[in-house]
């Protein structure tokens, strides 16, 4: 639950939020939650949780319909873990590709890809080689490759939220999100 009143007072430079995940499941607070932070003027943008059971391009188009992005949101993001069980570093890339080229071709903007430094290099690095805006998640320093997006921790305390939620910092100034916000 969100304290919009509380939220208002203390707003963040932008907000992600889950859109999707694999090729069927979306969020179902996610559409009223993009509103509400539309009507607040910050930055909003969706990501979608990659699965590695389903076809990258049908994650992708089930994302593109269920997150509905228009002009002035942030770009797309694709969220891609390790997880337990992962199919071969070919089929983790090829499908991870098909998902960001389906993006690529029906929203005409590259997709920020979140994930590790360590993850990055080992299945999209050599493939994307800067394409891709990254949103690096490191908990314990500044992460030692190259991002756009730090996720510093999962466990920051704000007052608009009982409990915890996700601290970002964005490698920039507040005039520089503008160049993330889909034309």
């Amino acid at each position: 639950e969100i304290n919009w009143k509380e939220l208002e007072k203390n707003q963040p430079h932008f907000i992600f939020l889950k859109a999707t995940e694999g090729k069927t499941h979306t969020d179902t607070k996610y559409k009223e939650y993009r509103n509400k932070v539309r009507q607040l003027d910050i930055p909003v943008g969706a990501y979608h949780f990659f699965s590695y059971t389903s076809d990258g391009t049908e994650q992708a188009r089930h994302f593109i319909k269920q997150a509905s992005l228009t002009k002035g949101d942030l770009i797309p993001v694709l969220d891609c873990e390790f997880t337990k069980g992962m199919p071969s570093r070919n089929k983790v890339t090829s499908e991870l590709l098909k998902f960001i080229e389906e993006v690529e071709s029906k929203m005409g903007v590259s997709p920020i890809i979140y994930c590790e430094c360590h993850y990055y290099e080992k299945y999209l690095e050599s493939n994307l080689k800067g394409r891709c805006p990254l949103w690096i998640s490191n908990f314990h320093k500044e992460p030692p490759c190259d991002y756009s997006f730090w996720q510093k921790t999962d466990r920051f305390k704000h007052p608009a939220f009982r409990g915890t939620v996700d601290y970002n910092i964005f490698n920039g100034n507040a005039g520089a999100i503008a160049s993330y916000l889909l034309k």
